[in-house]
């Protein structure tokens, strides 16, 4: 579904993506880790268009994306649940999901995913009038990948759910993740918490300063020697 080719990207001449290729395939959760710095948001950002690349592709079901603009790759069928959430504060929970809406026409399925999204988070439904801004961390995280959801995305991109976030709503972060996987989404995640990424996902790649150092099956890099002492602590 996702490839990523040679991607090079560039902060003020600082080249933070070095030739970073990977692959994301229909019905997979992919999860992406490293060290602060690597290079893990960057290589999210540009995938939707946030971040402009200074080589190398995106391709996304086999047509290049890299020079779209961000609200076409959105039409395109990426959704990003960005670190930090970056919900729209001074709006309702139900404004923001009518946001994540916005290009779309088909009102019936717009009320019914509506209703999908409070039937995972009745939290969400129990706030539909309050201010964004006022909700507590974990409100909002649920509240960003209602927004994502609201787009109908054909592929998830996750950056940091977990950040910031206590643990009882992490275990339902993680369960929304896979419980969208079941449905049929295709997820690419990127999570400091090594343990809980490698648990739900089916691969892995493991960026260390803007290059792929390891990848392969999730359960066996949770095992290397390697990444249990550096990532796993253990």
């Amino acid at each position: 579904m996702l490839k990523v080719k040679d991607l090079q990207v560039n902060y003020d001449k600082v080249n933070v993506l070095k030739g970073v290729s990977l692959e994301v395939n229909e019905g997979e959760i992919v999860t992406l880790i490293g060290s602060n710095g690597a290079g893990k948001t960057t290589l999210l950002r540009t995938i939707s268009g946030i971040k402009e690349s200074n080589g190398g592709e995106i391709t996304l079901l086999g047509e290049p994306i890299h020079k779209q603009s961000s609200h076409k790759i959105v039409e395109m069928g990426i959704g990003h649940v960005p670190e930090g959430r970056h919900v729209f504060g001074d709006m309702s929970v139900f404004e923001n999901l009518e946001m994540g809406a916005y290009r779309r026409k088909d009102k019936e399925n717009i009320k019914k995913d509506l209703d999908d999204i409070f039937d995972i988070f009745p939290r969400l439904k129990e706030r539909t009038s309050q201010m964004a801004g006022t909700l507590s961390g974990g409100e909002q995280q649920m509240l960003a990948i209602g927004r994502a959801y609201m787009s109908r995305p054909k592929l998830y991109l996750f950056d940091e759910p977990s950040l910031g976030i206590a643990p009882l709503i992490i275990a339902q972060i993680a369960q929304m993740i896979k419980r969208l996987n079941e449905k049929g989404s295709t997820v690419l995640l990127v999570e400091q918490n090594a343990n809980l990424a490698l648990k739900i996902s089916h691969r892995a790649y493991i960026l260390e300063t803007g290059t792929v150092g390891l990848k392969g099956n999730s359960a066996e890099l949770a095992n290397d020697d390697r990444v249990k002492k550096i990532y796993l602590g253990y």
